[in-house]
């Protein structure tokens, strides 16, 4: 009987896989990038950068916050959410503080940080833990407008055209039968999923609730660049970066790394359950198991490699996707022209793109750090830097840094 199940959902899964294009969806472009992080070049901030611009974020009693979890660029604000005071903060584009939406003390209850963008109805979706089932959506002021229904628990979300897009917990649930078939990609409209990608078998991918694999999670999956219509996506256990539209899957990026870097995919992700991935990575801390912070800017493709060892170097990665050249992040050292200050956080990632610029975000401990450090290098800094130095402190808000990329590098 266990035997007529298991086959009963393998075929399902076949089936579900051989029309996962089907729904006005062409079968995506694969691009193969062969990526070897070892051999990525660097060097100093001018060659790589034909900008680097310091922006800080106000402090006040309002509008202090720890660390930004997720970052979205709009054409007027940098939108930005933070775990540690259970708010999303809007700041204007000079970095002065606009609006907060506080899950605490406006609705006693618990605002999910992995919100997104409605960038043409200009309006904040996210999710509280006092309202069950329901997606809230705020005004960029932070005024609460309106509640839709969901009813999945959501891992990731992000808006794309008329759509929300969102990837579902593995989590098994009551609702949920080990040996079903889920989807990591799903489309929502008028509050109905009415297209579903990426067939998984829950049996190999499920977690019970109170089960975490020991590996660093991201943040969130589904990554916006400023490309009307265009998402880019990446899940676990697989070396692909999936470009989204309106339809389906448009084109995927699969990175190819060398073997000693790389994890069996096939054989891991199809025969292995979460609790047996979570002691494989243990046992081979060097592997790369994902990507996360996932951006396209210009001829560009950005991400960030993770593995269990979470602390590596050549983990930020820029790949030129014209020329073919590899750039790390954590190569490339400041100069006089960015006053010798830090151009990412130690521990942070590339936050957004608008496909204009990148963004990194550097707290005010390791800008004050530096500067100390720098000693009498510099005597004087570009405005709002000097301003910034004069009047804050190591405990301010985090400082967003926009870098602008030399092209064909």
């Amino acid at each position: 009987m266990k035997f007529k199940k298991a086959f009963i959902a393998l075929l399902v899964l076949f089936i579900v896989e051989g029309n996962c294009y089907s729904q006005n969806q062409t079968k995506p472009v694969i691009e193969k990038l062969y990526i070897n992080p070892t051999y990525a070049r660097g060097g100093i901030d001018t060659q790589i950068f034909r900008s680097v611009t310091y922006i800080p974020l106000e402090t006040t009693k309002e509008s202090l916050f720890g660390k930004i979890f997720k970052m979205e660029v709009t054409d007027d604000y940098y939108i930005v959410s933070d775990q540690s005071t259970n708010s999303i903060l809007v700041f204007q584009k000079n970095g002065k503080f606009h609006a907060k939406i506080n899950g605490g003390k406006s609705t006693n209850s618990q605002l999910d940080p992995n919100f997104t963008i409605d960038r043409k109805k200009k309006l904040i979706i996210t999710r509280l833990s006092s309202i069950d089932e329901k997606l809230i959506w705020f005004d960029f002021n932070g005024k609460m407008v309106k509640q839709t229904p969901l009813k999945e628990i959501y891992y990731s979300i992000a808006s794309l055209n008329s759509s929300i897009v969102f990837s579902p917990f593995t989590f098994l649930t009551k609702k949920v039968k080990k040996d079903s078939i889920n989807y990591f990609i799903k489309y929502l409209n008028n509050s109905v999923v009415d297209k579903k990608l990426q067939p998984f078998n829950v049996s190999q991918y499920a977690m019970a609730p109170n089960l975490w694999v020991t590996e660093i999670p991201r943040p969130y999956n589904f990554y916006y660049s400023g490309i009307e219509n265009n998402l880019l996506f990446v899940e676990n256990y697989n070396y692909n970066i999936y470009v989204l539209d309106g339809s389906g899957i448009k084109k995927t990026y699969n990175v190819v790394f060398p073997q000693d870097l790389s994890i069996p995919t096939d054989s891991l992700a199809k025969r292995l359950s979460m609790v047996d991935k979570g002691e494989y990575l243990k046992e081979n801390k060097d592997k790369i198991y994902t990507f996360r912070g996932a951006y396209i800017v210009g001829d560009y493709l950005c991400f960030e490699t993770i593995k269990r060892d979470f602390y590596t170097t050549d983990r930020y990665l820029l790949y030129n996707l014209k020329t073919r050249s590899l750039i790390s992040l954590q190569k490339i050292s400041s100069s006089i022209a960015s006053s010798f200050l830090p151009l990412f956080s130690a521990f942070g990632s590339i936050v957004g793109s608008d496909n204009y610029y990148l963004y990194s975000t550097v707290s005010s401990l390791d800008m004050f750090q530096a500067k100390e450090e720098t000693g009498k290098k510099i005597f004087m800094y570009m405005p709002p830097l000097q301003e910034y130095f004069d009047k804050e402190t190591r405990k301010s808000n985090p400082v967003i840094v926009q870098l602008k990329l030399k092209e064909n590098l």
